[in-house]
């Protein structure tokens, strides 16, 4: 995909881009001009009941799970291919480290497109089956009255 939202060479998948729209504790700003390649989560939603979901595909350690976008020490941006062995050891080391406990809340204030913030903190949370949060922005009040309504 291009900068334009538009299907570039080279990119095999579809891809839409999501705006979470229905979220009363971050409601969208009045007057918000919203690109037209968004798709409001709540038509999203809507539009997948009743979509039959395909057969599991079985997958190795050496298979793709993640390509991350990065412009690492270049500047150049690249994609970057993460394998279910990359997620699954990097979400053991972190352990090791960090005391991560069930029902913990992963207040999520990080861009999930970094990796720190994306497989460090919220995909373990996530295969833990504790609560991630994520806001727009990061607002300090709003973050602490989250953590005390959440947990």
């Amino acid at each position: 995909m291009d900068a334009s939202g538009q299907p570039g060479a080279g990119w095999p998948f579809e891809t839409e881009t999501v705006l979470i729209d229905n979220d009363p504790a971050a409601p969208l700003n009045e007057g918000l001009e919203v690109a037209e390649h968004w798709i409001p989560l709540s038509g999203f939603v809507q539009r997948a009941e009743g979509v039959e979901l395909g057969e599991p595909v079985e997958t190795t350690d050496d298979s793709l799970a993640i390509l991350m976008f990065t412009s690492g020490t270049t500047g150049k941006p690249k994609g970057v291919r993460l394998s279910h062995g990359n997620i699954f050891w990097n979400a053991f080391n972190v352990d090791s480290l960090v005391d991560t406990r069930r029902r913990d809340i992963n207040y999520a204030v990080a861009p999930l497109f970094h990796i720190g913030a994306l497989n460090s903190f919220t995909v373990r949370a996530l295969v833990r089956g504790n609560t991630t949060v994520i806001r727009r922005g990061f607002v300090p009040s709003r973050c602490s009255r989250t953590s005390r309504t959440t947990a």
